[in-house]
């Protein structure tokens, strides 16, 4: 017997009655063999038959099965209805199958569209109450959709559906969906269940949006239109979708591509596929707009704005703010390529971000370029004062330790040294300046010799570096405060074996090689002198952040050089003819001096050169950029294209000869601590003795030995004072070696030991 019924309620009503009169209640769900198959309907005709034979069996979802599978029903090869209601039995046979069936009329006459005259009587329909209805859809999903609708909202396989569908009608939504691999089997059907099959995930989501038209399906993966459909709200634009999972309030580019490294691939693409459906005047805009994936939006940031840059030169700070958000910069040869193609310098500095040591680098080659061609060196430097600050001081930076001579010296110099080319009125110029105005380097650094100070010497860190140097110095050693800042005289010849000062000064200090090792040789494997000069202004960044370490340990640091370097006079090795040296001498550091093994004969000084003796050795030395006849290779080629590291030293012009003293003293004192012994005097018992030291600040960690006896120490008193214990002493004096907190105390502290009796002469006993 079926029942037709077109109400929720009276269909309700009407399992509530009949459950009462049914022997049994069957779920065709139950003979679904897996969580997505469809019910077997002979095998539970055959369990009627063998268990519940002669009973009234209420048989349901009957209807909901239906509408799941209509297309599967009428197919007589496949239908199971059919064999359901005509199936025979012997009239004696009391078996009654009661099948209530919802909103399924229609559905119902497709499949059986004749009646045979003897079933009329178990055919029903019972007559509707009025009443509101509310509006009932039915979604029926791919299995496309399993990974991507909340389990929630969506039913998983038939047989979960067919258990659980008059439940289901009780949300208040009135939209109930399921995910079953059977959907082919389904169809769209308008009835009071409104049945929708949704099998194709883009046409989904372009039917429930707002303006989904304007997508186009090869904007995307099916895996990426999946991924949008759980935050997909009908009705809603495609740009409110993605800024909802983005989670921003307003579209930011600069703010998402600073998140660009997090992002998961599928946000990427929602950043890509926004600026796809939106269109704005901007660098942003048009470089996503060139890719034909969010693969290649960095490619295209980075690239793209060589073919707007004449007409939208505003986007460059765009690209800039891009780049420094993506955190990216430029290091391959193709895109300074691109750079160089651009006629106007300005626009090629303006694209280098100076981030890495390679755009730095190629800044310096194109400031280079530039300055041969006559720029003005302060609109040169000006180009990278805030994104290269240590090549723009360089450049244009002076001190106020430089006479005006040496300013306009220095000035020149480090143009030309820039310029990477030899000036043809290097002698001239070198002759505005005299050495003897300067004063001696020892007689600046003895000021602090007996102090509680360091020297920190700077290997060929010439005076030239004097102004940059104090920048950096300013910037970092801000706990203190230069009391002097001075240009001195290195020894001549300026070798580094002719100026180790720090052998017989009293007094600490550290030593820098870098800087040295640099001018000669660059780095081990890149011998790019612009690459060098990169390296040399990031070193004096690195003597400034030295010098403050030290302050950290020392009330006073000076920082001082042994020698200067010239790349001028490493230029004109190659570019002048040397002199030929006097007889009986020997040419050394590319010519820059020799050695004569004999007194000077009046035709020995030429002009241009110094004559020195040290420690009855005689030397001539080139105040001048020429040089002596001597092979060798001062700084290989030398032109743009293939400029090589090289500079040199041991003249006396001002680049070699002059270097910087820097004093520096600490706003705050550090108090040195000291240690004092209590009892200068202790006695023996039972062959140990204790001695107390106290501290005039806290110690936390202390070791101590008195002539080869460790002490074990005990703190008290917040570590100020200690106690000392020596087992198996002898009684004789000791001297203490100390070390607190990892520190050796020069200070030596003595005690005596002695041993307990009586002694006399002692009052107590009437002077025995």
């Amino acid at each position: 017997m079926r029942l037709f019924v077109d109400s929720i309620k009276q269909y309700n009503e009407l399992l509530q009655s009949l459950s009462q009169v049914c022997d049994k209640t069957l779920e065709l769900a139950s003979f679904c063999s897996g969580p997505d198959i469809f019910p077997n309907f002979t095998k539970m005709l055959k369990e009627i038959e063998n268990k519940f034979k002669g009973k009234q069996i209420l048989l349901l979802s009957v209807s909901e099965y239906l509408r799941l599978s209509i297309r599967h029903e009428l197919r007589q090869d496949r239908a199971q209805i059919p064999a359901l209601w005509q199936r025979q039995q012997n009239a004696s046979s009391k078996t009654r199958i009661i099948i209530p069936m919802l909103y399924c009329q229609e559905l119902w006459d497709r499949v059986m569209p004749e009646m045979d005259e003897r079933q009329l009587d178990y055919a029903w329909t019972l007559e509707s109450i009025p009443q509101a209805n509310a509006a009932v859809r039915l979604e029926v999903y791919s299995q496309d959709f399993i990974n991507v609708l909340p389990n929630d909202k969506a039913v998983q396989g038939m047989r979960e559906w067919l258990f659980n569908w008059n439940d289901h009608l009780g949300r208040v939504d009135g939209k109930h969906k399921v995910i079953t691999s059977l959907w082919k089997h389904a169809e769209n059907i308008t009835s009071a269940i409104e049945t929708l099959v949704i099998s194709n995930v883009f046409e989904y989501i372009t039917s429930a949006l707002k303006d989904g038209n304007i997508l186009k399906k090869e904007w995307g993966t099916d895996e990426e239109w999946l991924s949008l459909i759980p935050s997909i709200i009908p009705g809603v634009c495609i740009s409110k979708v993605i800024e909802n999972i983005l989670n921003v309030r307003t579209f930011d580019p600069l703010a998402l591509l600073a998140q660009w490294s997090m992002m998961t691939g599928p946000q990427r693409w929602l950043v890509w596929l926004w600026y796809r459906i939106n269109s704005r005047d901007d660098y942003y805009s048009y470089a996503i707009k060139q890719n034909s994936s969010y693969l290649d939006v960095e490619k295209m940031l980075s690239y793209s704005i060589f073919d707007v840059v004449s007409k939208h030169p505003e986007w460059i700070e765009q690209r800039t703010k891009a780049m420094s958000a993506l955190k990216i910069a430029e290091t391959g040869a193709e895109y300074f390529k691109r750079v160089d193609s651009l006629p106007l310098m300005e626009t090629r500095l303006s694209l280098l971000t100076c981030a890495t040591h390679s755009e730095k680098t190629h800044a310096i080659k194109t400031i280079s370029e530039w300055l041969r061609k006559d720029a003005d060196i302060k609109a040169v430097s000006a180009c990278v004062t805030d994104k290269f600050p240590l090549l723009s001081q360089y450049l244009t930076t002076s001190s106020d330790a430089y006479s005006s001579e040496l300013r306009d010296y220095y000035s020149w110099y480090r143009k030309h040294k820039v310029m990477n080319i030899l000036p043809n009125n290097s002698v001239d110029k070198v002759q505005t300046v005299s050495l003897d105005s300067f004063s001696s380097r020892y007689s600046v650094l003895k000021q602090i010799e007996n102090l509680d100070a360091t020297v920190l010497w700077v290997d060929a860190m010439g005076a030239e570096w004097l102004p940059l140097l104090m920048r950096c110095i300013i910037k970092y050693c801000t706990i203190g405060t230069v009391i002097t800042q001075k240009v001195v005289q290195s020894i001549l010849p300026t070798e580094t074996c002719y100026n180790k000062q720090w052998e017989n000064m009293d007094i600490e200090y550290a030593k820098l090689d870098k800087l040295d090792n640099l001018a000669h040789k660059g780095m081990p494997d890149d011998k790019d002198y612009f690459s060098c000069i990169a390296h040399q202004l990031n070193e004096i960044e690195n003597v400034a952040k030295t010098a403050a370490t030290l302050l950290e340990e020392y009330n006073y640091v000076a920082i001082t050089a042994d020698h200067g370097t010239s790349r001028i006079a490493a230029l004109a090795f190659h570019n002048l003819l040397g002199i030929s040296a006097p007889s009986g001498s020997q040419v050394r550091s590319h010519g820059r001096y020799c050695e004569i093994n004999r007194p000077f004969k009046l035709n020995d000084i030429i002009p241009g050169t110094l004559s020195v003796t040290i420690n009855d050795c005689n030397f001539i030395v080139f105040g001048t950029h020429e040089h002596y006849v001597q092979s060798g290779n001062a700084a290989g080629k030398n032109d743009a294209d293939h400029a090589h590291v090289g500079e040199v030293h041991g003249g006396a012009t001002p680049e070699e000869v002059l270097v910087p003293v820097i004093i520096l003293k600490r706003k705050t004192p550090i108090q040195k601590l000291v240690a004092s012994i209590l009892k200068h005097t202790v006695y023996r018992d039972k062959g140990a003795a204790t001695v107390e030291i106290e501290f005039n600040k806290p110690v936390a960690k202390l070791s101590v030995i008195a002539s080869g006896i460790n002490g074990v120490c005990s703190p008290s008193k917040g570590g100020t004072l200690w106690s000392l214990l020596f087992e198996e002493i002898e009684t004789q004096s000791y001297v203490l070696q100390l070390e607190a907190d990892g520190k050796i105390l020069d200070e030596q502290q003595s005690f005596s030991v002695k041993a307990k009796g009586i002694i006399r002469n002692d009052d107590m006993f009437g002077g025995l």
